[in-house]
């Protein structure tokens, strides 16, 4: 009996987990007088793949296709007594939920009615206030570094201000999902976190969509709004891209108020590949992508280092420094405490803390006027590399 629940309970999950990232078609099916028409079957076919979903219109003439993946499909309508239905140029996006009513015309039903339209841009079926980027667009994009997670940043209502925040809600409340999964340590998981969140292949997904408010009831830990993603998948025709980015300090302008030139270590260099096609055409189909992103690093700064003078104590400044106050000479004065200050505001170097000094003779400035590059002083750079693959 428990492993009969389980089993329940993980078919559950799993369900669930696929409705997250995919789309859903609705509407009402009515001849031409405006009277429902129950029965009717309808077919939505994805054009790249030929995967065909079937449903039938109810009672009341209500047709509903869930569980479908972002691409372009065409709807087909057939019933007794009544024409052919077929409208292309269907552009399903994730976790869209779009409404497509059809009136159908008396007539044979081996003839057709040919409609070429495009989906409605109000979305009426829910009260989510999103935004989805499709993987064109986001090609175009200067995605840095390729991560994922910054595509939020190209997302209206997201602020990059001490982390990712939507409409100004907590980062680690955001939640975020990969095909329907979740992409994050629950609770403390912030996105772009590499220790506690997912990270993939940009050139991998499909589509982005992030809500901003008003977070579909099937998603969880998403009090912040919602990041949700979906990979690619192949079709009956192979595709593939390859890509190669590398920068290094010679391509690298320096800014309008950068007053060195550059000579330390920069290197960045960004690769990547994606690949897909048929294994079975109209039944099984493959992807995989794979890249890495290796990056180096030195910075070149101006700042103000201590002068020998003031390493020696010296702080008089020309005569423009304030008065430093010996601690040692403090006392009370009737009643009021009062102390001496310096002669010439220059502090002994008997009254040094043997700490400090010992600190000062590491040198840990250069010199006044010695230009030169500083390290980050990380440990070697290690590659992101992240692979992807799926049947």
């Amino acid at each position: 009996m428990f492993r009969l629940l389980a089993v329940l309970a993980l078919a559950i999950s799993l369900a669930s987990a696929h409705s997250t990232g995919t789309a859903t078609l609705v509407g009402t099916v009515t001849d031409t007088t405006a009277a429902i028409v129950p029965g009717v079957k309808v077919t939505a076919r994805n054009l790249a793949t030929q995967l065909a979903y079937e449903s039938e219109t109810n009672s009341t003439g209500a047709y509903y296709i869930p569980n479908l993946l972002s691409g372009n499909y065409e709807l087909i309508l057939e019933a007794k007594g009544f024409k052919r239905y077929v409208q292309t140029g269907l552009v399903l996006r994730i976790n869209e939920q779009p409404r497509v009513d059809v009136s159908l015309e008396v007539g044979n039903v081996a003839d057709s009615v040919r409609v070429d339209s495009t989906l409605p841009l109000l979305e009426t079926e829910t009260a989510d206030s999103g935004q989805v980027l499709g993987a064109e667009v986001v090609q175009k994009l200067p995605v840095m570094q390729k991560f994922v997670h910054r595509v939020v940043l190209y997302m209206a209502g997201m602020t990059n201000i001490n982390g990712q925040h939507a409409v100004g809600q907590r980062q680690r409340a955001i939640g975020y999902t990969m095909d329907g999964v979740s992409g994050k340590e629950s609770a403390v998981g912030k996105v772009g976190d590499f220790q506690r969140t997912m990270i993939a292949s940009l050139d991998a997904i499909q589509e982005f969509k992030m809500w901003t408010t008003g977070a579909p009831a099937e998603f969880g830990h998403s009090a912040g709004g919602q990041l949700s993603t979906v990979f690619k998948s192949g079709g009956n025709a192979f595709h593939g891209t390859i890509e190669d980015r590398y920068t290094d300090i010679k391509l690298v302008p320096r800014a309008y108020l950068e007053q060195l030139p550059r000579s330390g270590e920069f290197i960045h260099h960004e690769c990547g590949a994606t690949a897909s096609g048929p294994v079975i055409r109209n039944k099984t189909f493959w992807f995989a992508g794979v890249q890495q992103h290796y990056e180096k690093l030195s910075e070149t700064v101006i700042v103000s280092v201590p002068s020998n003078e003031m390493l020696a104590g010296n702080f008089s400044f020309g005569g423009r420094g304030l008065p430093i106050y010996n601690p040692f000479t403090t006392r009370l004065n009737g009643t009021a405490w009062t102390r001496d200050p310096f002669p010439g505001n220059v502090v002994p170097a008997n009254l040094f803390d043997p700490v400090s000094r010992n600190v000062l003779d590491l040198k840990p400035w250069r010199a006044a006027s010695d230009a030169g590059n500083h390290p980050t002083h990380r440990p070697d750079p290690q590659p992101h590399l992240q692979c992807r693959w799926r049947v």
